[in-house]
């Protein structure tokens, strides 16, 4: 039991090692991955104030649905039901 603990700290420390000592991992893929990190919980704070000054988050219950929005097209004609009405709204639009 205990040589698979020691087997696993020194799995650890040679990850760790490996990322930290140089290479691909240190040059290419930490910086990006700490550039993705950080614009993920900019991007997230953001998204949460926004949404807070547009009287959303607590003040608004979690289980509302919000209104969906209205459309400036009350008085549209409904559309025809049969071809023949199909073909006589054509024919008046030409």
């Amino acid at each position: 039991m205990w040589l698979f603990l020691v087997a696993l700290m020194v799995l650890v420390v040679a990850i760790a090692g490996s990322i930290f000592s140089g290479g691909i991992f240190t040059i290419v893929l930490l910086p990006l991955g700490l550039i993705a990190l950080v614009t993920a919980v900019g991007s997230s704070m953001l998204a949460r104030s926004a949404h807070r000054k547009s009287g959303g988050g607590a003040r608004a219950g979690a289980g509302e649905p919000r209104p969906l929005p209205s459309s400036n097209h009350q008085n549209t004609a409904p559309a025809p039901d049969s071809p023949a009405d199909l073909v006589n709204a054509r024919r008046q639009q030409q």
